[in-house]
């Protein structure tokens, strides 16, 4: 059964079963923060950015939690901005079982996706631009996702823990992906799209294949192929890798992509020759 679900949303547990919702929710003070449990194919569009600066600054954080119980829709608008919103800090729980539809549209703020046995997240869309996100199911259905950024700020952040599907495209503007599971990521990785100058800004873009040993690799159209000796045991698809530079390390953590070079002092990998 719903609650009257106030707008805004600051404190306490309220839950929508079934329908839809639309407003502003959480609270400056983290140890209050509101908790909204989605059920029966709720649908949720919650704004979630913090307070406003009168300064040039950042405003200040806003916390919140949403609790999903079956296959419901949640999107989040936390749009921070210097002088304007500060970022938006959420909390995403998936029962066991539970199925997400999942957008974000997510500047400067803090995206975290926890799900239970059997959780899945479906149709993950958005950008998250100089913040962070981390989804810990697996990632059915289909969905693209940018990661990008700002000037003076450094681009965003997403770790991925779970399998992804093949309907799922990662556009790396500008920022680091680290892959948890990378032997079940099926999906696509659009490496720096608008070319290497947006990204260069910050640094570099990087993909960390988390746990994963080469010892050469090949690069064949939109495929890059790891290699153990002669076999070849990971196949990662790219979009576009030849739009930027594409350095191939292996790092203490795994495997990296990187755009300007190894970060960190890894290893950079040779192109593979086969071997008799």
């Amino acid at each position: 059964m719903s609650d009257t679900i106030p707008n805004p949303l600051e404190s306490g547990q309220s839950t929508l079963d079934g329908g839809t919702f639309t407003g502003n929710v959480g609270s400056a003070d983290q140890n209050t923060q509101p908790t909204l449990s989605l059920e029966h194919g709720a649908t949720v569009t919650a704004n979630t950015a913090g307070f406003a600066s009168s300064s040039g600054a950042l405003g200040q954080t806003r916390f919140s939690t949403f609790d999903v119980k079956q296959s419901d829709t949640l999107n989040i608008n936390a749009i921070g901005a210097r002088g304007g919103p500060g970022p938006g800090v959420e909390t995403v729980n998936v029962e066991p079982g539970g199925r997400l539809d999942l957008g974000v549209q997510q500047t400067f703020g803090d995206l975290t996706v926890n799900g239970g046995n059997g959780a899945r997240v479906e149709n993950f869309n958005g950008t998250i631009s100089s913040g962070s996100g981390s989804v810990q199911p697996d990632i059915d259905g289909t969905g693209t996702v940018t990661l990008t950024g700002s000037l003076p700020e450094a681009g965003a952040g997403l770790t991925l823990s779970g399998a992804v599907s093949n309907g799922e495209t990662i556009k790396l503007d500008a920022g680091s992906l680290q892959l948890n599971d990378p032997m079940q990521f099926h999906g696509t990785i659009d490496w720096l799209p608008n070319g290497a100058t947006f990204g260069s800004d910050f640094g570099f873009a990087t993909t960390t294949l988390t746990g994963v040993n080469a010892d050469s690799y090949a690069l064949n159209n939109d495929t890059l192929s790891l290699f153990q000796g002669n076999k070849d045991f990971l196949n990662l698809h790219l979009t576009n890798p030849t739009n930027a530079p594409l350095n191939v390390s292996q790092g203490s953590q795994g495997v990296v992509l990187s755009q300007i070079g190894p970060p960190e002092n890894p290893m950079p990998l040779p192109i593979h020759t086969a071997t008799t």
